[in-house]
């Protein structure tokens, strides 16, 4: 984190900024969150995350590929590769 940047900064708060930032549905973050695979934390009964956080869990899902930029609005998730076909296999 920078010297200048504060929490309010990096913190998103509710599900809705999480899957804005992630450009991703809500309800897909809500289920991941449900899952235990996004990190996030509670405040209250708030669903809070942090940006920072965030995208270090995404280099580590992808081998620290940068996150995609996707524009705003888009309802697209973001799926791994698909697995090469298995040799012999037609």
């Amino acid at each position: 984190m920078r010297e200048t940047e504060t929490i309010a900064d990096d913190r998103l708060v509710g599900a809705a900024a999480i899957a804005a930032f992630r450009g991703e549905p809500v309800r897909r973050t809500r289920y991941l969150i449900e899952r235990g695979e996004l990190p996030h934390g509670r405040e209250g009964g708030v669903i809070v995350a942090s940006k920072r956080v965030l995208r270090e869990h995404w280099r580590k899902l992808t081998g620290g590929q940068p996150l995609p930029l996707l524009s705003a609005g888009s309802r697209r998730t973001i799926m791994p590769p698909a697995p090469s076909a298995r040799p012999g296999a037609s």
